[in-house]
């Protein structure tokens, strides 16, 4: 049954309530499989036998996987690692989501370090608030060096088309409700 599954539906992740069309639970089957063998229940040889086939072992890692391999093609052709929070593939692919999802898990410690190092690796952004003000403070720094002032004209933006009095102005109310951190205050300050 394993075997027509594969060749009907082009994959080996079976959903886990998935019947056959005679009734045979494959879903059931599959976890049990799974769990056999994290008990040491299955034989090297049904190990072999399903691993020739494909058999998904852990479906949360090869989920984590197909998404990580996604991400990377995403940045090559966009050339970002920057996705949008609702961005999908054509397939129905969650890839927003998908990002968020490993923001999340490192904010509560669920993500592995082997993972974070992977996504490391290929420029992972873990901060966006981060990095969008740590562009800012760059883009300000840059005017403020050509220009010699921090008052910023109110049509100017920068080539890439970031409104820095924007972001200026920001930067002033935050300070003002006293909500800007003494380490953004500081690095203003030394400008």
């Amino acid at each position: 049954a394993f075997k027509a599954y594969i060749a009907e539906h082009n994959s080996t992740l079976v959903p886990q309530w998935y019947k056959t069309s005679n009734g045979f639970a494959l879903g059931g089957w599959v976890q049990n499989r799974r769990r056999n063998k994290k008990n040491g229940k299955l034989s090297k040889e049904k190990i072999k036998q399903l691993d020739r086939l494909g058999f998904i072992w852990d479906k949360y890692e090869d989920q984590w996987n197909e998404g990580y391999k996604i991400f990377k093609e995403y940045k090559a052709e966009h050339n970002s690692v920057l996705v949008p929070s609702r961005h999908k593939l054509p397939d129905g692919f969650p890839l927003g989501k998908w990002v968020a999802r490993q923001r999340i898990e490192k904010n509560i410690n669920k993500i592995s370090d082997h993972k974070i190092a992977k996504l490391d690796a290929v420029g992972f952004v873990w901060d966006i608030n981060e990095l969008n003000w740590n562009e800012g403070f760059e883009a300000f720094k840059y005017f403020k060096s050509i220009h010699n002032s921090s008052l910023i004209p109110s049509d100017y933006k920068t080539s890439d088309g970031f409104d820095i009095r924007s972001w200026a102005s920001h930067q002033r109310q935050y300070k003002k409700k006293g909500s800007l951190a003494d380490l953004r205050v500081r690095q203003l300050d030394a400008v």
